[in-house]
């Protein structure tokens, strides 16, 4: 069964206090700051020179997914050819958009930590920065004690441990 990210993040803020300010973010700036934690946490566990190449290459395999939702738009779906093609192809046509968000979305989380070959002198905190800075620029303050407590309920859903 593939990981559902939504119910996670949802079941993240479940795990807050029900007087948590974080709890009015929106959907996105949910997964956004659910996404920097989680990528602390990994960070914290596995150390950061593992972290940056593995996003050194998922930065080049998210804008190979741009340029190829792109080649896809014009060489498959922008022919005449699609339309004989029409009943065999015509579920796979929502594949560019998907790409491209991917892309777009992957690429706007790895270039926040960093340039490339400097990311390792970054991530050390600067996740949890950006964590804070996004509460902050959203809610107009930076109640790092509310994300202290999404940290640790992020922390217990991905590890072997119930929710506090």
């Amino acid at each position: 069964m593939p990981f559902d990210h939504a119910k996670f993040v949802s079941q993240v803020f479940k795990d807050t206090g029900s007087e948590n300010p974080l709890r009015s973010l929106a959907d996105i700036h949910k997964r956004r700051l659910v996404a920097l934690l989680q990528l602390q946490l990994h960070l914290t566990e596995s150390g950061t020179l593992e972290v940056t190449e593995s996003f050194e290459e998922i930065a080049a395999i998210a804008a190979q997914a741009v340029v190829l939702a792109n080649r896809m738009r014009t060489q498959v779906f922008g022919k005449q050819l699609i339309e004989s093609l029409g009943a065999v192809l015509g579920q796979v046509q929502v594949l560019p958009p998907l790409l491209e968000a991917f892309g777009s979305q992957t690429a706007w989380l790895l270039n926040q930590t960093g340039k490339p070959g400097h990311k390792d002198k970054m991530l050390r905190n600067s996740l949890l920065v950006m964590a804070s800075e996004l509460v902050r620029d959203i809610l107009g303050s930076y109640y790092d004690e509310y994300v202290a407590e999404a940290i640790q309920s992020v922390s217990c859903r991905v590890g072997s441990r119930p929710p506090p």
